[in-house]
């Protein structure tokens, strides 16, 4: 089992707060501090018949905040996920499930439950849809692995996330280049992996 705890505070910063050029402040520039926070918490167990499973959660908050009217910010988020693995002599197969929560918080004294963006964020129109109920997502992956040597393996991959009509989360490595706000981006991958 292991937990993390992350606090950076008295970000200071004079910026637009925005999403892909849309403003959250109506466009102007504002003077704030930032604080960000975060808990993880994560576990796995591995059964003798060559099963395991793991579960990990992350909590984090972006607190913004500034002496401009309506320009307070905060923004709380919450992601869960479930791996699994099967070993089998060289074989494992393995896959993960995972979710980021809607956001919770408040923009401007308003929650986000009832904050709808204002037109366009990005590239993508979306209306009056809510930050509160159309900010999640989900993640898919499965793979393959054989190990040819203690040190050397063979792999391939398949993972796929599933944007709400407001977010466009990617991979962070590989990312996909997905710039569609709602748009569902998805990798495949072969490799070998060879430790020192």
């Amino acid at each position: 089992m292991r937990y993390s705890y992350l606090q950076d505070k008295d970000i200071s910063t004079n910026a637009t707060v925005s999403f892909a050029g849309t403003s959250l402040f109506g466009g102007g520039t504002v003077a704030a501090l930032s604080k960000v926070t975060g808990n993880r918490l994560g576990a796995r167990y591995k059964f003798g018949n060559g099963f395991g499973v793991g579960f990990a959660w992350d909590s984090s908050k972006w607190s913004f905040s500034s002496n401009t009217a309506g320009a307070q910010m905060d923004v709380k988020r919450q992601v869960w996920s479930l791996p699994l693995t099967f070993e089998a002599g060289n074989h494992m197969l393995f896959g993960t499930y995972a979710q980021s929560n809607d956001w919770r918080g408040s923009l401007g004294g308003v929650s986000w439950s009832a904050t709808t963006n204002a037109g366009a964020i990005g590239s993508t129109a979306a209306g009056s849809l809510s930050f509160g109920s159309e900010t999640g997502a989900r993640f898919y992956s499965l793979g393959y692995s054989y190990r040819l040597s203690k040190r050397t393996n063979v792999h391939a991959t398949y993972q796929k996330i599933r944007n709400d009509a407001l977010v466009r989360y990617d991979f962070k490595d590989n990312a996909s280049g997905n710039t569609a706000v709602g748009g569902d981006p998805e990798s495949w991958g072969i490799g070998i992996r060879h430790t020192f």
